[in-house]
């Protein structure tokens, strides 16, 4: 294991030295220091639930690095995910823009074409006009093309060139898992290449119903193959490495990581530390990434020229499973619902943000907000407005970073389930449109335009969604789904 770790923190500290090698290269952009634009890390953590974090929970899982994060920093109480999985939350975060404008209008994708459009404004080519370095370490889940075209035969080769991908987007670098730890296929991607690829021994993705819903199994790329066990300690080493090759120019990292996402697979050395199971370590190990994160910015010397921001692409998974059962834990904690649904449990994140000299320490904001945002707000944090024809759906509340308490919004948030059900929250009420959970159905959930059953809300008097007001506030429900059907009709959430 000691050779595979030496040759992964061999191949990093060289991967990023050649393709930044070009010295004209965003030759207007200083050195840090004298630019003093913030860095910025982008901590982005699958399916990990508010009862998951101990400033936030119960406390029962220790993770004192992001603890630390928020002591150090602002503590987000009404964050968002603007979808309730994986594949719509990252696209949301990463263009500005609702999923369900796209073709994909409920569940996630694997290994399709890429779902942003090459060429789109986002975060990655936000911080790349602004002269940064421009990194993806992690899990991307927003497809790549899995083989050539015309040439599925069954028995498909997953082979290099693969784009479009992430350096289409404006990410100069890419090092992660195609999909996640969870699905084929098993091995990491370097920018449109495999890691360690050998063309005699490929990358065989196999159409079998012994797949079950991944539908297919994985044979050859032997040397490719990574072990599940140190996928998560292998991308912090990655990161780590980037921040240190970059720390003389700014830089913007996107670390998404693919835990504490099912299978629960942590290293050994955190087994057993937790009294929540292999889940709970593996919680455990993602806190100890964080921690790694923010020690290697300390020891280059930037931390206090970085903005950290922590989160999750959605709520943690239903409580009911063995996983969680046997222990007695809900990593939603007292929220209604869990990951895929409409109810905050699939929907309110974790949300901690870091910059020191800029926002205060130990402090809290119940600033509405959704990921989308994050757009517009990195943006003004750059001193800068986004395109008009950027981020539709992206509200910049970098005040709220600042401390300014009661943030207006000149828009609600349009949260969408993994069956494809809408809800929006304007002021504090929240309207759903439709009946039930919004998990998968026969057929569709009703889209904004057709008259449909709804649910209202008052998260101020009752967060945790125990008593439906919408017969007695008819009117108000009427109001916000004509707001939902603006938004949806009119392309962007704006007014």
């Amino acid at each position: 294991m000691s050779n595979r770790r030496d040759f992964l923190k061999a191949a990093a500290a060289g991967a990023f030295a050649g393709i930044f090698s070009n010295p004209g290269v965003f030759a207007s952009a200083a050195g840090n220091s004298k630019t003093k634009k913030p860095n910025v890390v982008f901590f982005f953590v699958d399916d990990m639930g508010w009862n998951d974090v101990g400033c936030y929970g119960e406390n029962r899982i220790k993770t004192p690095n992001i603890d630390r994060l928020a002591e150090q920093g602002m503590k987000f109480t009404n964050a968002h995910a603007p979808a309730a999985i994986c594949t719509p939350s990252r696209y949301g975060l990463l263009t500005g823009r609702y999923c369900w404008r796209t073709w994909l209008k409920r569940g996630v994708i694997a290994n399709t074409p890429l779902l942003v459009e090459p060429g789109s404004f986002t975060l990655a080519s936000l911080f790349k006009e602004q002269g940064y370095k421009t990194a993806c370490i992690g899990k991307w889940h927003l497809g790549t093309r899995m083989y050539p075209p015309n040439d599925f035969d069954g028995e498909t080769h997953f082979r290099p060139p693969i784009h479009p991908g992430p350096n289409e987007i404006g990410f100069d670098y890419f090092f992660g898992l195609p999909v996640g730890h969870f699905y084929p296929p098993y091995v990491y991607m370097e920018n449109d290449t495999i890691f360690r690829h050998d063309p005699d021994d490929p990358v065989r993705m196999i159409q079998s119903p012994e797949a079950g819903i991944r539908g297919y199994l994985q044979e050859g790329g032997s040397d490719a193959r990574w072990n599940e066990d140190e996928v998560l300690s292998d991308l912090t080493i990655r990161a780590q490495q980037y921040i240190k090759d970059n720390k003389d120019e700014p830089f913007f990292l996107y670390f998404p990581t693919s835990s504490p996402h099912t299978p629960y697979t942590p290293a050994g050395r955190f087994k057993g530390k937790s009294d929540v199971g292999d889940y709970g370590d593996f919680v455990m190990e993602t806190d100890w990434s964080v921690g790694q994160i923010m020690e290697t910015l300390k020891e280059c010397g930037v931390e206090n020229g970085t903005l950290f921001i922590f989160t999750s692409d959605n709520g943690g998974v239903d409580d009911s499973t063995p996983a969680f059962a046997e222990y007695n834990y809900n990593p939603n904690g007292k929220w209604r619902g869990d990951k895929g649904d409409i109810y905050e449990g699939g929907l309110r994140v974790p949300f901690v943000a870091k910059w020191p000299g800029k926002i205060k320490a130990g402090s809290q904001s119940n600033q509405l907000t959704v990921l989308t945002d994050m757009l517009a707000t990195l943006a003004a944090a750059l001193g800068n407005d986004i395109p008009e024809y950027a981020g539709p759906d992206s509200c910049n509340i970098l005040p709220a970073f600042f401390g300014e308490e009661n943030l207006h919004r000149d828009r609600g948030i349009v949260l969408h389930s993994r069956g494809g059900m809408f809800a929006i929250i304007r002021g504090d009420w929240k309207y759903i449109h439709g009946s039930g959970d919004g998990e998968f159905v026969p057929g569709n959930h009703p889209t904004p335009d057709e008259d449909t059953e709804g649910q209202l809300f008052n998260l101020r008097t009752d967060p945790y969604e125990k008593d439906d007001r919408i017969k007695e506030y008819p009117e108000k429900a009427k109001v916000l789904r004509n707001f939902l059907r603006k938004y949806y009709s009119q392309g962007h959430s704006k007014g």
